[in-house]
């Protein structure tokens, strides 16, 4: 028996796979921005936790870091592009590691900084943030990679609920909600 090659190591796949990257791109640069207007909208209108300085520079530095990287990336996309290469394999995994840590560290820094109890953060909107970088791995055309994108967000999530547990001691009875999103999460 013969073993066809993977559908997904043809360099014509790969090219489309990489103009969908593009797109993906665009995507969370668009959503990045709507965060940091949120967060300048929020401070601007007095809300209680982008009021505190540190929570506000740390949210703009996070959120704006996370920009600089997805046009940085975009630029080097183009860049390929106009020269017919392939960005290597291991840029998009640094990639997907960069897309899944920031909300995570968005969550941590929040819990850390903000006057809220620790919890807070564990939910909408920052879990939300998470749940669309995880949404759009799909557009990566790698349903493995999109697997273990979600599995690393669940697990850092769940790392971050045994972390505000150890600092703040949540009501046991609101554990089991928590970890239930990490589980979503995972899905």
């Amino acid at each position: 028996d013969v073993i066809a090659p993977s559908l997904t190591a043809t360099l014509s796949l790969r090219a489309r796979m990489q103009r969908s990257e593009r797109g993906r791109i665009i995507i969370v640069i668009g959503v990045l921005c709507v965060a940091l207007a949120s967060t300048v909208f929020r401070r601007v209108l007095g809300g209680a936790i982008m009021a505190n300085d540190r929570v506000f520079q740390a949210t703009l530095l996070i959120v704006g870091g996370g920009l600089a990287y997805q046009f940085w990336l975009l630029f080097e996309l183009r860049r390929h592009d106009r020269k017919g290469t392939l960005i290597s394999e291991w840029r998009w995994k640094v990639s997907a590691a960069v897309d899944v840590l920031l909300p995570l560290l968005l969550m941590y820094l929040l819990q850390r900084l903000s006057p809220d109890h620790p919890r807070n953060h564990l939910a909408p909107p920052v879990l939300l943030f998470l749940m669309v970088v995880l949404l759009l791995s799909i557009l990566r055309l790698r349903p493995r990679f999109s697997m273990f994108t979600g599995l690393a967000g669940a697990l850092g999530h769940a790392l971050l609920v045994v972390r505000a547990n150890a600092v703040s001691d949540i009501d046991p009875n609101q554990l089991p909600m928590l970890f239930t999103y990490s589980v979503v999460i995972a899905m």
